[in-house]
């Protein structure tokens, strides 16, 4: 349905007018402008300004919604833990403890330190303790975070399918990548370094910088580090092994784990064989979980070097 499209598309793109979403979810204009007066009628989505809308977010329903199709819980525990949850965050109004618009947060860090504040109050602990370990705010806070990487997993996707090419690189970016490929001034650094920003489709992003990739596709040796026996091509202009970098860890989840060393970072790119590229990024879930634990392995070191914490459950939720 289209009304599902213009909410996918929204739900990574702040504001956008009915020509910018049009083009995003290939769909006319009329037709897209019909469907939002729709939605600006049924308090689905609001309007900015002339012609710019943006989502009304409210994540209830789509919580119970993502707890139903993940297929880790049975119906009635949906419904236990919507029910539970709804009364733990009702608990914390009356003391306090958080503002009305919960439902809006998209913020795993912001949910991370209400979760906190929940476990240290003492009023909230007794109410943890008449209920069972499963349905307890703690274990809700946690399983609503997941529901919120899966969204900015989802945008990242969302992100990489919009223009770029099947490798999961943009053109411009894979040029940029192959013009330094052979740069004597490829360095390899894994020190922490700054997080870059920079505007994309009216977006604020994280900045990817070529030279960075280059040099973590070069430390590789060019091979794919999932297998050296991984069949390769030549470069059309350069006599060396074409492979691609990939963000082990996505830059969308830049401030989930670092409000200042960036996930842009030799230590955090994979070079990987055009085939174990699109598997990361488009197979099952089943198929990723040993190809993820290899490379979580090679890199985990690496990555506490460059400033980099992540364990391999919060790796493996990311890719889900």
């Amino acid at each position: 349905m289209i009304k599902n499209k213009i909410i996918d598309f929204l739900t990574w793109k702040d504001v956008a007018d009915i020509h910018s979403i049009a083009n995003g979810i290939s769909e006319n204009i009329d037709s897209v402008s019909t469907c939002c007066m729709e939605m600006l009628e049924n308090g689905i989505v609001k309007q900015a300004s002339d012609n710019k809308y943006s989502l009304v977010i409210n994540h209830k329903e789509g919580f119970a919604q993502w707890m139903t199709d993940c297929g880790e819980f049975k119906p009635n525990t949906v419904a236990t833990y919507k029910y539970d949850f709804l009364h733990a965050i009702k608990k914390m109004r009356e003391l306090h403890l958080i503002e009305d618009g919960f439902w809006a947060l998209c913020d795993s860090k912001k949910i991370n330190q209400i979760k906190m504040i929940e476990i240290t109050n003492p009023e909230m602990t007794d109410y943890n303790n008449n209920r069972n370990s499963r349905n307890n705010c703690k274990s809700m806070f946690e399983t609503y975070m997941r529901y919120l990487d899966s969204l900015n997993m989802k945008a990242a996707q969302m992100e990489i399918i919009g223009d770029e090419d099947y490798a999961g690189e943009d053109a411009q970016f894979s040029k940029s990548v192959d013009d330094m490929i052979d740069s004597p001034d490829l360095q390899v650094s894994y020190t922490p370094t700054p997080i870059q920003h920079q505007e994309r489709k009216g977006r604020t992003v994280i900045k990817r910088d070529a030279k960075v990739s280059a040099t973590a596709l070069k430390e590789a040796g060019y091979m794919c580090e999932l297998g050296n026996d991984h069949k390769l091509f030549i470069r059309k202009k350069k006599n060396i092994n074409y492979t691609e970098p990939h963000h082990l860890i996505p830059t969308s989840y830049q401030y989930q784990i670092s409000d200042e060393n960036s996930l842009d970072n030799v230590a955090n790119i994979i070079s990987l064989c055009s085939h174990c590229h699109n598997l990361l990024h488009y197979g099952r879930y089943e198929d990723k979980i040993e190809l993820l634990a290899l490379l979580f392995e090679k890199r985990k070191a690496l990555l506490e070097t460059a400033g980099i914490a992540i364990d391999f459950e919060k790796l493996l939720n990311i890719y889900k």
